[in-house]
Parts: structure tokens; C-alpha cells; sequence
């Protein structure tokens, strides 16, 4: 009997308070808590995403008919729409021609082509041109003609997505004309030079557009459905994630179940002493 009641409270007999988590199982769970919102997350921004590209794509379909910023106020010409067609009739100001670095057309290197325009009303634009191939030498600037004659064009308002780009003394320390930089900030321009430029570049509607250059452009680089079909993967791995998790739970709680029933098939060398 003293025996018998030593081996019933030895350790190797406690199966019956084992009622927490394995050290391996808080692990799991515990990776599974910072991973499982993680992944959520990525698939609510790409949700997120998706849905900004099908309204933006919605706005470009909306506004194609162009407006003629002649018969607009200020106030008026402040309040319109992203993606807004719109008619300008003035001139070019060709010397006052910048180039956006690094702009990549179907893997070739080039340079987006910014000119300055002046309408009939003296107010200022900088209508982004398209895109031109870079020469082969850095030291060589591609050949920028302008007609600086009166013209009548038309472009499409186009405001930056995301962080906007920044004219600083660090990316821009070209001087002269035509200036070549590494990114755009109309009110830095407006600074620096003494200008009164609209505070959002037009893109030349097309090719066919006076002073175009190549045009083509990409309202977005992925479309909504791309952005869904990466949200619903982002989900999926996290079902999959939860799945995996209680699976390896349970395994490792049958495993501990059997550790636990070995151990209670053998006594002690202390309780064999004691019998």
C-alpha cells in the first residue's frame, strides 16, 4: 500500500494534470498569431488596391469629354476631376522644356518631355509631352524641337497616385536648359523658377496632340482583377494557415498522449525499491 501510494504521486503518474499547452504547441500558436493578421492584412490592402484602380479606371471613362479651361474660373478649374479631358489654345514655351529621368518605355531607357504652356488667359500649365529615347551617352540629352506657334491641344488632367515626387537640390542638381531631373513637384517649379503653373501636370491626350511625342499612357500597372486575385490568395494562405495549425495541434497533443501513457506503463526505480 505505501508502495502503491508513492508511484501515485510520482511525476511519471500525472497524466491527469496535464491540461496545458506543450511548450512546442504555445510556439505554433504563437507563430500562427503574428502570421494569421499578417496575412489578412496584405489581403485587405490588396482589396483595398483593387478598389481604388476600378474607380480610378471608372473616372477616365467618365470625364472623356474635353472641357475647355478657357471658360473656367480659377475656382472652377481647381475642382476638376482627376483623369479630366480637357482643350487648352496658347503656345509652348520651348525653352523652358524638362526631363524626367529614368522613364522606361518596353525596356528601353528615355525621358518623359515637360514643356511649359501659356494660354490665352496668361495662365500656366506644364503638359507632360510622352516619352522619348534616351541617347546612348549620359552626357548627351535627346534633341527636344517645340513650335512655340499658337496651338490648340488637348490632354487629360493627371494627378500623382501615391507619395508625390519631389524637386530637392539632392535629386536635381542639373542646371540649364533643358533640365534634367529625377522627379516632379509643380509648386517646387513654381518656386524656383517664378512660375504660376496649374498644380497638376496634363498628359497629352495622343500622338496626334501638337508637340506629342509617345503618349500611350498607363492609367495603372495592375489591373482590379489582378489586385482581387492577389487579395483571395493573401485569404486563402491565411485559411490554410488556421488549417495547418490545429492540424499540427492536435498531432502534437496525440503525441504527448502517448508519451504520457508510456510513462505510466513503467514504474518508477523508486517505487520498485519501495514494493
Amino acid at each position: 500500500m505505501q508502495g502503491h501510494a508513492a508511484s501515485a504521486g510520482h511525476p511519471n503518474y500525472s497524466k491527469g494534470l496535464r491540461t496545458g499547452l506543450t511548450r512546442a504547441q504555445v510556439y505554433l500558436w504563437c507563430a500562427t498569431l503574428v502570421l494569421f493578421p499578417l496575412l489578412c492584412g496584405l489581403g485587405l490592402w490588396q482589396w483595398e488596391r483593387a478598389a481604388e484602380k476600378a474607380q480610378w479606371l471608372s473616372q477616365a471613362e467618365q470625364h472623356d469629354t474635353a472641357i475647355d479651361m478657357a471658360r473656367l474660373n480659377d475656382l472652377e478649374r481647381a475642382q476638376l476631376p482627376d483623369f479630366q479631358r480637357v482643350r487648352l489654345k496658347g503656345w509652348y514655351r520651348g525653352k523652358a522644356i524638362i526631363l524626367l529621368d529614368n522613364r522606361i518605355r518596353q525596356g528601353q531607357v528615355g525621358y518623359e518631355v515637360y514643356t511649359r504652356f501659356i494660354d490665352e488667359q496668361a495662365r500656366e500649365y506644364l503638359i507632360n509631352r510622352g516619352w522619348v529615347a534616351a541617347p546612348a551617352a549620359r552626357n548627351l540629352l535627346p534633341m527636344i524641337l517645340t513650335d512655340e506657334h499658337e496651338l490648340a491641344i488637348q490632354g487629360v488632367i493627371y494627378r500623382s497616385k501615391g507619395k508625390p515626387l519631389l524637386l530637392s537640390s539632392s535629386l536635381n542638381t542639373e542646371t540649364g536648359w533643358p533640365m534634367r531631373v529625377q522627379s516632379i513637384d509643380i509648386g517646387a517649379l513654381n518656386q524656383t523658377q517664378g512660375w504660376s503653373l496649374y498644380p497638376d501636370e496634363i498628359r497629352l491626350a495622343d500622338d496626334d496632340q501638337p508637340g506629342a511625342f509617345t503618349t500611350g499612357w498607363k492609367l495603372s500597372m495592375m489591373t482590379p482583377e489582378k489586385h482581387q486575385a492577389y487579395a483571395v490568395q493573401w485569404f486563402s494562405l491565411a485559411v490554410v494557415l488556421l488549417i495547418l495549425a490545429s492540424l499540427a495541434h492536435r498531432k502534437l497533443a496525440h503525441r504527448q498522449e502517448k508519451t504520457d501513457l508510456n510513462q505510466e506503463a513503467v514504474p518508477s526505480d523508486n517505487s520498485e525499491h519501495e514494493l
